[in-house]
């Protein structure tokens, strides 16, 4: 069973009393909850995994070519035994743009790994392809943001 991030055991999380939130959550298979699991050993930062990495549901999705993660600096309790450990961006190319799909993860207090997504509510969730845009631009976008 995949083990909870250390992220996720820091103490004083803060607290989002959300109960209906914990039903939109997804599990992700083993592969995809190591990769989480992997960027909380670094909070904070910004890391680029590879999109054989992406939960098995969007390795499929037509013209992945990045994904990125970003582990919370605190975790943030958003419903009962589920902490928002960060975020995770997948960004696909159509035609002409580049598209970004930005998603929450959490893990449970039974180990599980979840996300919950695609926000896709701001200004860079399309752009063009030939547009230079920091990474960092591209996290932030989830209902669930630290103050650090």
């Amino acid at each position: 069973m995949l083990g909870r991030p250390r992220c996720c055991l820091t103490q004083g999380a803060q607290a989002v009393d959300n109960e209906s939130v914990k039903r939109k959550w997804r599990r992700v298979d083993e592969s995809a909850g190591d990769v989480l699991k992997a960027a909380c050993e670094l909070p904070g930062e910004i890391q680029t995994a590879g999109t054989s990495g992406l939960p098995h549901g969007m390795q499929s999705m037509a013209g992945v070519n990045a994904y990125f993660v970003s582990a919370h600096t605190a975790p943030i309790c958003a419903a009962q035994g589920v902490l928002v450990a960060g975020e995770m961006v997948a960004v696909r190319h159509d035609h002409d743009l580049s598209k970004a799909y930005n998603y929450a993860y959490a893990t449970s207090s039974g180990g599980g790994a979840f996300i919950m997504g695609p926000f896709t509510d701001f200004s860079l969730h399309h752009m063009a392809t030939t547009s230079g845009v920091p990474v960092a631009s591209l996290f932030g976008h989830t209902p669930w943001k630290t103050t650090s």
